[in-house]
C-alpha cells in the first residue's frame, strides 16, 4: 500500500513520473537525492519529520485483546495468590495500632508513640508501655515467641576541642551524625563494655525460678562505706531459708525514688536484713579461688570479710558487653541484650515450685528492663537502640517480625519509628517444608506459563523480522520489561521455595526449642519481598501494555496514546524545569525553616513537605505559618503559584496541542478508521466492496415471491423458520425500512421548562418533609455525642496508675470494650440528664399514664425518653472455637488452645457486624462458650431466646440478647458482672448495644446501635449508627405534604403514560408501514401451498419491526430513557414511602397506658418484648434507609431530566451538543485513566499494604489511588512507610497523573468546544443545533444502543434516515461526514425506485449546501434501475464509484479493484441465472391444486427437489467465492510479504538518505546565508567589486546541486534556486 500511495503522490506533486514506468511497479534505480530532496519540499505533510508512513508493527484486534485478557488475569492471579498480601496486611496494621495506643505516662494527659521525643521518653516507654504492648500478647491473637532483642549501638566520644565551651562538655561525639543502627560499619561505635545488671532466673536458658539468679558468700557483709543504703527489714521467719527468700524479694522490687536498684544485701544473725546499692565502680569481678556460687565473669560488690554471724547475698551481675559477631538486628553489631517471654502458665508454675506470688508476663518484662536502665544502659553516648521480637498470629498463620527503632540525634531529640514484617506461612507449608515452582502450579498457573511462552516466541519472532528496528517502538521495549519482569517473578518465587529457611525452622520447632527466629525470618521474608516488589512491577507493566492492545482495537484510545508518545518529549522537559525548581524550594525551606519547624529539620523532610503541598496539601505548612507568617505565607504561596497553577497550564497546553495533532493524525487518514472509530480499515474496504456489489444487484425471484430490495436478513431468516426452507445466505442486502420519527418531547419549548420547574418545586418539598432531615441531624447528632462523651478508666497494670479520659474513640482492646459496658454505658443511660428542667423535677423521669402506679422511665439529655422499662438491648455473638491440635507447634502454641473455627480463612466481621467473609461458624448454644464464668452469666442474665440485633421477630436468633434495665442497681450489678467474668474476649464475634429513644417535641424515635467488630487478627473495630423513624407521619403541621404526595404522583404517571403513547404511535406507523408483500401473477399458483407460512412469518415481522420503533423511540435521546426511569423510579418510592406508612409499626404501635408486657398486652399487640419494639424499630429504620438513598438518586436524576428541558436556549444547547460529541472520546478516556488507576493500585497495594491503612485492602488503595489523582488525599503516610517507594511512586502518579491526564481531559472537552461554538456562531444551528432534542443526544451511549436494537431490528428502506444522519453529523470532518453520508445512502434500497431518486436528490441538496466539496460527487450519483442496464465494463468505470476512499487510491489500486470487481460480479451473475433457471423450472412444474391422491405426492414430490436445487445453488455459490477469497488472500499475503522483504526495507534506507540530504542542505543553506551576509557587508565598507565576487565564489559547492534541485530545473539561476530552496524549506 505504501508503495502505491508513494507513486501516486510522486506522480501528482513532484515531477517524479519518470520514475514509474510499469503502474505494478516503482523503478527505484532511478530514484536520485535530488528526486528525494524534490519530494521532501513539496510532498505529502510537508514541514514534518516523516516522509514515508511505513506502519510495519504487527496488528492487534479483538482476538489478541482478548487473550492478552486471559494471560493478563492469569498473571494477576499467580501473583495473588502466592502473595498473602490481605492477611499480612492485616496483621501488621493491628500491631501498629496497638503500638500506638500503648500509653507510657498516664498523667496529666496519656502520652503514647507519637509523644516520644527525648531521651527520658525513651525510658519511661522501654519501661512501661512495652511490656504492656507485648505481653501477655498483642491484641489478643498475636502471641510473641522466642526472645526480645534490644541492640544498642553507642557513639564513641572523643575530648572537644573547642576551648571555649569545653569545660561545660569536656566530650563529644565523634561523629555528629551518630551511629546508623542498619549500618554494620563498627568505626564511630562505643565498644567498650560499660554498666552493670542484675541477671534474672526468668533470662536463662531453663527456667528455675521467677526471680533473680543468687550469690552468697558467708561471714561477709556488704561493704557499708560510701555506698547508699536503701532500707532495712527486721524478719520474725520460722527458719533462716524462708527470711533469706524474703529479703531477696524484698531485694529484688527495691527501688529508690532515683531509680537506684539494690545490688548487695547483708543477713545477720537476727534476721536483720540491710539493703545497699553499689554503685558501678564498687562492682569487682570475683576472684577464683572465692566460692560463691557465682560465674566467673559476673560482677561481686566490694563485701567486708570477717562477719562471723553475716551473709552477704547479692544478684548475678554483668556488664554491658560488645558484641561484633553480629547478633544484633539485622546482623549489626553493638551491646546485644535479650529477654525471654515465657508463658503466664510456666511463670505460674515455677512459682508454686517456690512458693511465691506469680508475676505477669509484663511485669517480667518490666523488671529486666527497668534493671538495664538502673545500670546506665540508657546514657549521653547511646546512639540507637533497635527492639525486635516475632508474633505468631494462628488465626492467619501469620508471623510478623516487630522492629522498633529509636535514633538519638547529636542534639538530644529521640526519633521513633517501626517496621511491621509479616509472613503468612501456612500448615501446609510447614508440612511441606521444601517445594519447587512446579509442584504448587494449578490449572490457572499452566494457562499462564503456557500463555507467557506463546507471548516470548511472538516477540521473538518479531524483533527477528525487524532487527534493532525492533527497540524503536515503545511498546516493544514494554513488552521486553515486561517479559524480563514476568521472568524475575517466576525467579524470585523460585528463590523464595528454594529459601524456606524460617519453615523449615518452624516444622522442627516440634522437636527442639525455638531459637534464632528473626535471623532465619529475615531471609524468608526477603526473598518473599523481592517476589513481591518484582509482582508489583510486572503487573504494573501487564496494565500499561494493556494500553497497546486496546490502542489497536479502540481508535480513541490510539489518540489518547498518541498524545503521550507526541507530548512525551516536551512533558519531560517541563519535569526537568519542575526538579531544578523543586530542589530549590526543597533547599529555600531547610535552609530558611529547619531550625524551628520540625517538617524542614532536614532535606528529606523538606522534600517531602514540597511533594505534599505538590499534591495541593497545603494544610502540611500549617505550622509553618504559625512560626513564620510572612516568610512562610511567601514560600506556600509562590510554591503554589509555580507549580499548581503556571506548571499545571503549561502541562495542559503541552497536551493540548499534543491532543490535537494525534487526533488530526488519527481521524483524517480514512485507511486508519473510519466513522470515529466505528469502522476499521478492513470493514470500510468490505463494506466498499459491498456496496459496489448493492449498485449492481438485481433482482429475482424465488419460492414464487417477488425478490425486492427490501429483503432483509431478518426476512429471510423468518421465512427459514416458518416455511422450513434452509436459506444460509442472501446475496442483497438492504438498509432498514423508514419509521415516522413521532414529536421529540423536549420540543415544547419554555412552557415545558416551566411546568418542569413546578414539578420540581413540588418534588423538593415531598422529600424534604419526608426525610426531615435538619431536624433528623439534630436528634441523631445529640444520641451520638451522649454515648462518645462518657469516660472510662483503665489501670495499667505495670505502673498501677489510672489512665483516664478515655472514651468510645479511645476503645481499642477487648478489655477496652468490658471497660466502656462497666463505667461509660452506665453513665450514658442514667448520667446524661440532670433531672431537673429550670429548678424543678424533669416530669419525663416518670411514665406519666401509670399513675398512681410508679414506673421510672429514662431520659438522654434532659428530652430524649428510652422506650421500654427495659430499654437497652446488649446482643452478643460469639466463635465457634475449635482446638489447634495437630497444627499446633509444640515450642510456639499449645495443641490444645482454642481458636475461631476457620474454613478456609477465618472469619472477618463487617457491615456493622451484619456481614461475615467467609459466613460466621456461630457459637449457638451456652455449651459453645468455653470460659466458665462467661457461661455463668449468660445463663445469669441473657438468653437465645429474644430478638437480637439486626433482626426482627419471626427470624431466627442471632445471639445471646442481655436486656439492661431502667433501675440503677440492676444495670449496675449486671454491667459489673459481664466485666469481671470478661464477658468480651477472643470468644467474641460482634458485640452491639442498641435502644431507641422518642423525642416529643419533634415526634420523632431514633434508633441507635453501637457496634463492635472484633476481627481475627486481635483489632476492634467500632461503629455508632443512629437513624430516625416516625410513625404518625400525617399528623401535626405537615399534614399538607399529602397533597404534594398526590400531585408527584399523578405527573409522573401522565409522564410515564405520555412516554408510552410516543412509543405506541411509533410502533403504530411501523405497523401501518409494513405492507403484505406482493406476490408476482406468475408465481401466484405456485406457492398457495405457502400461503398460510407467508402471513405468519409477515405477521411475526411485523410485530418485531413495531416493538423495534417503539423501542428506538425511547433510546434515540438519553433524556426519554431518562425520563421513562425517573418517572418510574419516583412511582417505586411513592409506594416504598407508603409501605412505610402503613407498616405495622406505624400503624399499630402506640404506648401502653402501663409499660409492662403481660400476657393481654402480648395477645393484642404484633409485639411481646421491649427487644422486639427495637428489631421493629430496626426494621423500619433500614426501609427508611433504603428509601432515604432512592431519593437521593432520584433527586439528581430530576435536575439532569432538567437539562433536556433547557435545550430550548442555544447555549444550553451548545454545551449540551459539546457533552454529546466528546461523550464517545470521554468514555475511553475514562477506561485509559481506570487502566492507569489499576496500574498504581495494584503496584501500591502490593508495595505499601502491610505499612499503610489507606493500601491494606484492593479497595481501600483503589480508592487511596483515587483520592491522589483527585488531589484529596496526602502522600505523607506512604512516604514515612517507605520513602524510597513512596518517592517512586508518588513522582511517577504526579507525572501522569497531573501532568498528563487531567490536561487529556480538558484538550477533549476544549476541541469539542470550540468545534461547536465555532459552528454556533456561524449560525450553522439548522441541521445541529435547533434539530430536536432527540437529535441533540442521541449520541454516545444510548445513540449506541440504539444503533445496536436497529442492527438486531433491521428494516428495509432508509432515506429518511439517512438524511437525518447526514444532518446530524454536519458538525464532523468534512471528509468523514461525506464518507457516511455516502456510504449509509448506498446501504439504502427503496421499495419504490422512484421514491429512492427523490431521497438521494433531497440528500444531496442538503449535503451541498453544507459541503461545498460534495455537491459533484452526488451530482454522479446513479439509481439502481440505470446501473441495472450496463455491461460489466460500462459499470466498472472510475466514474460509477462513489466511496469518498476511492479517489485517494493510486490509480494502479483502482484499475486492480475493478477488475477483481468484474470477476465478482461474472460470480454472481452466473449463480443468479442458475437461480432464474431453477426458478423457472418449479414454476413450470407446480400446477393448480388436484385433490387426486397421486397428483398431492407427485406435487410435494416436485417442490422438494425444487428447494433442493435452490439450496445446492446457493451452496455452489457460497463455495466459489469462498475460493475466490481464498485465492486473493493468498495473493494478498505473497505481495505482502514481497513488501517486508524488499520494498520496505528500500522505502527505509531511503527515507533515512532524504533525511540526511535534507539536513545536510539546510546546514549549507545556513553558510550561503552568511557567506550573502558577508558580501553585504564588504559592499556597505566600499569594498572593491571583485572582493565582493570572491566572496560568491566562496560559496560551497553543493550549493548549486541545491539551487538547481529546489528550484525544479537544472538551468535556473543562482538566485531563483536558491529562493525556491528556502520557500521549500520554509
Amino acid at each position: 500500500r505504501t508503495a502505491h500511495r508513494l507513486g501516486h503522490r510522486a506522480r501528482r506533486g513532484s515531477g517524479m513520473s519518470s520514475i514509474v514506468n510499469d503502474p505494478d511497479e516503482i523503478n527505484w534505480d532511478r530514484v536520485t537525492r535530488d528526486d528525494i530532496y524534490r519530494q521532501r519540499v513539496f510532498g505529502h505533510r510537508a514541514g514534518k519529520s516523516s516522509f514515508l508512513e511505513i506502519d510495519d508493527r504487527r496488528k492487534l484486534g479483538w482476538g489478541s485483546l482478548l487473550l492478552y485478557s486471559v494471560f493478563l488475569f492469569t498473571a494477576i492471579n499467580y501473583v495473588w495468590s502466592r502473595a498473602a498480601v490481605r492477611p499480612a496486611s492485616v496483621v501488621s496494621l493491628t500491631i501498629g495500632d496497638a503500638l500506638r495506643a500503648a500509653t507510657y505516662d498516664p498523667e496529666p494527659t496519656p502520652r503514647r508513640w507519637e509523644h516520644i521525643k527525648q531521651g527520658d521518653d525513651l525510658q519511661y516507654w522501654l519501661s512501661y508501655a512495652l511490656p504492656s504492648f507485648i505481653a501477655p500478647n498483642v491484641q489478643g491473637f498475636n502471641f510473641p515467641i522466642g526472645d526480645v532483642r534490644f541492640t544498642l549501638r553507642r557513639a564513641s566520644v572523643v575530648p572537644n576541642e573547642d576551648k571555649r565551651f569545653n569545660a561545660l562538655a569536656p566530650t563529644v561525639w565523634k561523629d555528629k551524625m551518630g551511629v546508623d543502627p542498619e549500618s554494620r560499619d563498627t568505626t564511630f561505635d562505643d565498644k567498650e563494655s560499660f554498666g552493670a545488671y542484675r541477671i534474672w532466673a526468668a533470662n536463662t536458658p531453663n527456667l528455675v525460678a521467677a526471680g533473680l539468679g543468687w550469690c552468697s558468700l558467708r561471714r561477709t557483709a556488704c561493704e557499708i562505706s560510701g555506698v547508699n543504703k536503701l532500707a532495712e527489714l527486721e524478719l520474725d521467719a520460722p527458719s533462716r531459708e524462708s527470711a533469706v527468700r524474703r529479703c531477696q524479694r524484698e531485694c529484688e522490687s527495691m527501688r529508690s525514688g532515683d531509680g537506684k536498684t539494690c545490688r548487695c544485701f547483708t543477713l545477720s544473725q537476727g534476721a536483720k536484713c540491710e539493703f545497699f546499692y553499689m554503685s558501678d565502680l564498687q562492682l569487682e569481678s570475683p576472684a577464683p579461688e572465692v566460692d560463691s556460687g557465682c560465674p566467673a565473669d559476673s560482677l561481686k560488690p566490694k563485701t567486708v570479710s570477717g562477719k562471723r554471724y553475716s551473709e552477704a547475698f547479692w544478684p548475678l551481675m554483668k556488664k554491658f558487653s560488645y558484641q561484633e559477631e553480629g547478633l544484633g538486628w539485622r546482623g549489626t553489631p553493638g551491646h546485644v541484650q535479650t529477654l525471654k517471654f515465657w508463658s503466664q502458665d510456666e511463670l505460674e508454675r515455677f512459682a508454686n515450685k517456690t512458693g511465691d506470688m506469680p508475676t505477669t508476663q509484663a511485669k517480667m518484662l518490666q523488671f529486666q528492663i527497668e534493671d538495664w536502665i538502673a545500670g546506665r544502659w540508657l546514657s549521653q553516648g547511646t546512639a540507637s537502640v533497635v527492639v525486635d521480637f516475632l508474633t505468631h498470629n494462628p488465626n492467619y498463620q501469620v508471623y510478623t517480625w516487630c522492629q522498633l527503632f529509636f535514633e538519638k540525634e547529636a542534639s538530644g531529640s529521640v526519633m521513633p519509628s517501626y517496621k511491621f514484617s509479616s509472613l503468612q506461612v501456612t500448615h501446609e507449608d510447614i508440612k511441606a517444608r521444601n517445594s519447587d515452582l512446579f509442584s504448587e502450579m494449578d490449572g490457572s498457573d499452566i494457562i499462564y506459563i503456557v500463555l507467557l511462552i506463546v507471548i516470548v516466541v511472538l516477540e521473538c519472532v518479531e524483533s527477528y523480522r525487524l532487527g534493532l528496528a525492533y527497540l524503536f517502538s515503545a511498546w516493544n521495549v514494554i513488552a521486553v520489561a515486561s517479559i524480563i519482569m514476568q521472568i524475575t517473578v517466576l525467579g524470585t518465587r523460585a528463590a523464595y521455595l528454594s529459601n524456606t529457611s524460617f519453615t523449615r525452622k518452624l516444622a522442627e520447632a516440634n522437636e527442639v526449642p525455638f531459637s534464632n527466629g528473626p535471623e532465619a525470618f529475615q531471609e524468608q521474608y526477603e526473598a518473599q519481598t523481592k517476589f513481591l516488589e518484582a509482582s508489583a512491577i510486572s503487573i504494573f507493566f501487564l496494565w500499561v501494555k494493556s494500553l497497546h492492545y486496546m490502542a489497536d482495537v479502540f481508535p480513541r484510545i490510539s489518540v489518547l496514546i498518541d498524545t503521550l508518545y507526541i507530548a512525551i518529549t516536551p512533558i519531560l522537559y517541563l519535569v526537568f524545569v519542575v526538579l531544578v525548581a523543586f530542589c530549590g524550594f526543597t533547599t529555600w525551606g531547610f535552609l530558611m525553616f529547619g531550625k524551628s519547624v520540625a517538617d524542614f529539620r532536614n532535606l528529606g523532610y523538606a522534600a517531602a513537605v514540597c511533594t505534599e503541598l505538590l499534591f495541593g496539601e497545603a494544610d502540611i505548612a500549617e505550622d509553618l505559618l504559625v512560626r513564620f507568617p510572612f516568610g512562610g505565607g511567601v514560600f506556600v504561596i509562590v510554591h503554589l503559584l509555580l507549580f499548581f497553577f503556571i506548571v499545571k497550564s503549561v502541562s495542559k497546553a503541552i497536551v493540548l496541542t499534543s491532543y490535537a495533532d494525534a487526533w488530526y493524525t488519527i481521524y483524517t487518514d480514512p485507511w486508519v478508521t473510519a466513522d470515529l472509530g466505528k469502522k476499521t480499515k478492513k470493514q470500510l474496504i468490505d463494506t466498499s466492496q459491498q456496496d459496489a456489489g448493492h449498485s449492481v444487484a438485481q433482482p429475482s425471484e424465488g419460492d414464487g415471491i417477488t425478490s425486492t430490495p427490501s429483503d432483509s436478513k431478518l426476512m429471510l431468516g423468518v421465512r427459514k423458520t416458518f416455511s422450513l426452507t434452509k436459506i444460509r445466505q442472501t446475496l442483497m442486502e438492504s438498509a432498514p425500512h423508514p419509521v415516522e420519527r413521532s414529536a421529540n418531547m423536549y420540543d415544547r419549548g419554555p412552557a415545558s421548562v416551566l411546568i418542569f420547574l413546578v414539578f420540581i418545586a413540588l418534588y423538593i418539598a415531598m422529600t424534604y418533609l419526608m426525610l426531615y432531615s435538619d431536624r433528623a441531624f439534630d436528634l441523631t447528632n445529640s444520641v451520638t455525642k451522649a454515648i462518645s462523651t462518657p469516660t472510662f478508666v483503665r489501670l495499667d497494670e505495670i505502673s498501677g496508675r489510672q489512665i483516664r479520659g478515655n472514651n468510645l474513640d479511645k476503645v481499642s482492646t477487648r478489655e477496652d470494650v468490658n471497660l466502656f459496658l462497666r463505667q461509660a454505658l452506665p453513665a450514658t443511660m442514667f448520667n446524661s440528664s440532670q433531672g431537673t428542667i429550670s429548678g424543678m423535677a424533669n416530669p419525663l423521669t416518670i411514665y406519666f399514664s401509670a399513675q398512681p402506679q410508679k414506673f421510672q422511665q429514662l431520659v438522654l439529655n434532659n428530652w430524649h425518653i428510652f422506650v421500654g422499662q427495659q430499654p437497652v438491648r446488649i446482643t452478643a455473638r460469639y466463635y465457634k472455637m475449635s482446638r489447634v491440635g495437630d497444627e499446633a507447634l509444640s515450642s510456639i502454641i499449645s495443641p490444645d488452645q482454642r481458636l475461631p473455627s476457620r474454613s478456609p480463612a477465618p472469619t472477618e466481621v463487617g457491615g456493622a457486624g451484619t456481614a461475615f467473609t467467609p459466613p460466621l461458624e456461630e457459637a449457638k448454644s451456652i455449651d459453645d462458650i468455653l470460659d466458665p464464668k462467661v457461661r455463668s452469666v449468660l445463663a445469669k442474665y441473657c438468653t437465645r431466646d429474644k430478638v437480637g440485633y439486626a433482626s426482627e421477630k419471626g427470624e431466627e436468633p442471632n445471639g445471646f440478647v442481655c436486656m439492661l434495665s431502667v433501675d440503677y442497681a440492676e444495670t449496675a450489678s449486671i454491667l459489673a458482672n459481664l466485666s469481671d467474668s470478661k464477658f468480651v474476649n477472643n470468644q467474641t464475634a460482634v458485640l452491639a448495644v442498641d435502644f431507641v429513644i422518642y423525642n416529643a417535641p419533634v415526634d420523632s424515635f431514633v434508633y441507635t446501635a453501637v457496634v463492635f467488630q472484633f476481627q481475627p487478627s486481635g483489632a476492634v473495630i467500632k461503629e455508632v449508627n443512629s437513624f430516625v423513624v416516625r410513625l404518625d407521619l400525617y399528623n401535626g403541621s405537615y399534614w399538607y405534604r399529602i397533597i404534594f404526595e398526590i400531585l408527584v404522583m399523578l405527573i409522573s404517571w401522565y409522564y410515564i403514560g405520555l412516554m408510552l403513547w410516543n412509543m405506541c404511535l411509533a410502533a403504530r406507523s411501523e405497523w401501518r408501514s409494513r405492507a403484505k408483500p406482493k406476490i408476482s401473477r406468475q408465481a401466484s399458483d405456485s406457492v398457495e401451498y405457502k400461503s398460510k407460512s407467508r402471513s405468519v412469518s409477515h405477521i411475526f415481522i411485523k410485530v418485531i419491526a413495531a416493538l423495534r420503533a417503539a423501542m428506538q423511540y425511547l433510546t434515540s435521546d438519553c433524556f426519554h430513557v431518562l425520563e421513562f426511569g425517573h418517572s418510574i423510579l419516583t412511582v417505586t418510592m411513592i409506594f416504598l414511602w407508603y409501605g412505610i406508612v402503613f407498616s405495622a409499626l406505624s400503624q399499630k404501635y402506640f404506648f401502653a397506658e402501663i409499660p409492662v408486657w403481660d400476657a393481654g398486652r402480648c395477645s393484642s399487640s404484633v409485639w411481646c418484648g421491649d427487644d422486639e419494639v427495637i428489631s421493629a424499630f430496626y426494621g423500619q429504620g433500614s426501609k427508611m434507609k433504603v428509601f432515604t438513598r432512592l431519593c437521593a438518586v432520584n433527586v439528581v436524576l430530576v435536575f439532569v431530566r432538567f437539562l433536556g428541558l433547557l435545550q430550548c436556549f442555544p447555549r444550553v444547547r451548545l454545551v449540551l451538543f459539546t457533552l454529546r460529541k466528546a461523550a464517545w472520546d470521554l468514555i475511553f478516556f475514562f477506561v485509559f485513566v481506570f487502566v492507569n488507576l489499576i496500574a498504581f493500585v495494584c503496584l501500591g497495594h502490593i508495595v505499601f499494604a502491610g505499612t499503610v491503612h489507606g493500601f491494606s485492602t484492593f479497595g481501600q488503595a483503589f480508592v487511596a489511588v483515587t483520592r491522589l489523582f483527585m488531589g484529596l488525599a496526602s502522600p505523607a503516610e506512604a512516604w514515612a512507610a517507605d520513602s524510597a517507594w513512596a518517592g517512586t511512586f508518588m513522582y511517577a502518579f504526579l507525572v501522569v497523573s497531573r501532568y498528563l491526564i487531567f490536561s487529556m481531559a480538558f484538550a477533549i472537552l476544549d476541541r469539542r468546544f470550540c468545534e461547536q461554538e465555532r459552528i454556533f456562531e456561524e449560525g450553522l444551528k439548522g441541521a445541529s443545533l435547533t434539530s430536536s432534542g432527540s437529535r441533540l443526544l442521541e449520541g454516545p451511549i444510548l445513540g449506541g444502543i440504539a444503533s445496536r436494537v436497529k442492527q438486531t431490528f433491521r428494516r428495509g428502506g432508509g432515506a429518511e434516515v439517512a438524511a437525518d444522519i447526514v444532518s446530524s453529523r454536519l458538525v464532523e470532518d468534512d471528509g468523514l461526514e461525506r464518507l457516511r453520508a455516502q456510504s449509509k445512502l448506498e446501504l439504502s434500497n427503496l421499495k419504490n425506485e422512484k421514491d429512492k431518486e427523490d431521497e438521494a436528490e433531497e440528500v444531496a441538496a442538503s449535503s451541498s449546501s453544507h459541503h461545498k466539496h460534495g455537491s459533484t460527487l452526488m451530482a454522479r450519483k446513479k439509481t439502481l434501475k440505470e446501473l441495472s442496464g450496463m455491461t460489466p465494463d460500462e459499470l466498472f468505470k472510475s466514474e460509477n464509484v462513489h466511496n469518498l476512499a476511492w479517489h485517494a487510491l493510486p490509480p494502479e489500486v483502482q484499475t486492480w479493484s475493478l477488475e477483481r470487481g468484474k470477476l465478482l460480479l461474472d460470480l454472481f451473475k452466473e449463480s443468479a441465472d442458475k437461480r432464474e433457471t431453477q426458478v423457472a423450472k418449479g414454476s413450470n412444474g407446480i400446477q393448480r391444486p388436484s385433490t387426486k391422491p397421486g397428483e398431492v405426492l407427485r406435487r410435494l414430490t416436485r417442490a422438494t427437489s425444487y428447494e433442493a436445487g435452490i439450496e445446492d445453488i446457493y451452496t455452489k455459490a457460497e463455495k466459489s467465492i469462498a475460493q475466490h477469497k481464498t485465492k486473493l488472500e493468498d495473493q494478498l499475503k505473497d505481495a505482502e510479504a514481497i513488501l517486508n522483504q524488499d520494498t520496505y526495507k528500500r522505502l527505509k534506507e531511503v527515507h533515512q538518505d532524504q533525511e540526511s540530504l535534507a539536513w545536510y542542505i539546510m546546514t549549507r543553506e545556513r553558510d550561503l546565508e552568511k557567506a550573502e551576509q558577508k558580501k553585504k557587508d564588504k559592499k556597505k565598507t566600499s569594498q572593491p567589486a571583485g572582493e565582493g565576487h570572491d566572496a560568491g565564489n566562496m560559496l560551497p559547492p553543493i550549493s548549486q546541486s541545491a539551487h538547481v534541485g529546489s528550484g525544479g530545473s537544472n538551468a535556473g539561476p543562482a538566485g531563483d534556486g536558491d529562493g525556491g530552496a528556502r520557500t521549500g524549506m520554509a
